[in-house]
Order: C-alpha cells, then sequence, then structure tokens
C-alpha cells in the first residue's frame, strides 16, 4: 500500500525521530516546548505516525516508548542506553544552539566511530558517548570505543571541517570514571563524567557546568 506524504506537523515529529533513539511521549513534548510536559500535539501524532508504519512502539513501566522503524531493537539494554541518549541531546538542546547529527547519519558515512549524537556549533562539534553501567564493566569494550575515536577523530573533524570534542558520559560513581580516565582516558580531545553529575547539570547549563574531567590533565572543567 502506498504511503500518504506527512504533513508538515508529522514531518517535524520525523525530524525529532530521527535523532531519538528511543523516546517517551514527554521527550518529543520537550523537543517543542523544551519542557516535560503532557501535550496534546504529542499525544495525538506519535499514535498516529505509528499507524502510519513510521514509528513503532513498546511499553516501559506503563509508559509508551517510540523509535523509528529500523532502529534499535526493543530489549531492555538497548531501551535504557536509548531513552538516556535521547534525553542527553535535549539537555544539549536546552543549553545552547548548534545542529544535531544522528548516530544513523555517523553510520551511513562510515566515519569509523558512531557516537550516539552530535552537535554543531560555529567552529566545533561534541561527539557524544554514552555507556551503561553493564557497558562501563566491560573495559576491554570501553578501551576499545576509545581506540576508535582516537584513530578516527582527525577524519570526523576534516569531514565537518570543526574541532571536535569527544564526551563520555558513564553510568559509574565519579570515583570509578576518575580512575578510568587515569588509566586509559589521556587524550587532549576527551572528556568523561558520570551520569548523575551530567543529569544534575542545572537548567540550560550543560555546557556550563563544570563537571567534565579533560582527558589531557585530568583535571575537571565546564564544555564552554
Amino acid at each position: 500500500m502506498k504511503q500518504c506524504p506527512l504533513t508538515p506537523t508529522e514531518s517535524e515529529f520525523l525530524e525529532a525521530a530521527e535523532l531519538f533513539l528511543w523516546a517517551e511521549q514527554l521527550d518529543y513534548s520537550c523537543w517543542f516546548t523544551d519542557k516535560w510536559q503532557r501535550m496534546w500535539k504529542v499525544e495525538h501524532y506519535l499514535p498516529r505516525l505509528v499507524k502510519k508504519g513510521i514509528l513503532r512502539t513498546t511499553r516501559l513501566d506503563k509508559r509508551s516508548i517510540y523509535t523509528l522503524r529500523g532502529k534499535p531493537n526493543k530489549d531492555t539494554y538497548a531501551v535504557a542506553h536509548g531513552l538516556m541518549s535521547t534525553k542527553a541531546l535535549l539537555f544539549f538542546k536546552q543549553s545552547k544552539p548548534c545542529k544535531f547529527v544522528s548516530e544513523r547519519f555517523f553510520r551511513d558515512a562510515h566515519l569509523g566511530a558512531v557516537p550516539e549524537f552530535a552537535c554543531l556549533y560555529d567552529k566545533s562539534m561534541i561527539l557524544f558517548e554514552y555507556s551503561t553501567a553493564d557497558d562501563f564493566r566491560r573495559v576491554y569494550r570501553m578501551r576499545k570505543k576509545l581506540k576508535q575515536y582516537k584513530d578516527n577523530l582527525a577524519r570526523i573533524e576534516s569531514y565537518f571541517d570543526k574541532t571536535a570534542i569527544v564526551l563520555f558520559v558513564f553510568q559509574a560513581p565519579p570515583h570509578k570514571v576518575k580512575s578510568f580516565v587515569e588509566k586509559y582516558g589521556r587524550h587532549h580531545s576527551f572528556y568523561f563524567t558520570d551520569l548523575d553529575s551530567f543529569i544534575d547539570a542545572p537548567f540550560q547549563k550543560q555546557l556550563s557546568h563544570p563537571v567534565y574531567i579533560w582527558g589531557w590533565d585530568g583535571k575537571t572543567y565546564p564544555l564552554e
């Protein structure tokens, strides 16, 4: 069956869905309003896009959550990882205007490393990496991820013509993040923080909140 063209409002939702991994209704509300609050437009259009076959949905803790068809599967890890990555993107959106680049774009461009998303500013960019507690415990996997960025960061910077930093947010206690940085994270383009410190940043202060450990000297700084 031929799919009906999207309305302008549906296209707005699709723009967000292409960036989000997994998202709940309140995340879409925040995309449009910068507030996590109920919104009629969201509650009306998300089921409509599911019915059109553009989004798919599942339930989590009695909440409906959504992703684009063809996006990550719905196992527990993918959902938890995807929801937190979406909230992180919204934190950056609230903090400073930027252009977002999706995970899918990096996969399709074959740039050697695939962040959850990227934030593009005038002359710089942030590549965002989130790791759950389970991933963080897998030191080999974390070291492999660091190496991918070390090997490909110059290529990514050349592609976008911007200076890049990579922000790693770990679901781990602060002292374990600090220890990880000391052992493996020494690099002038890497910054690290723990998840609790990241999400506790004041509203619109994600970039200026001084909780990011610079890989080069191990000290804590804001990102701007």
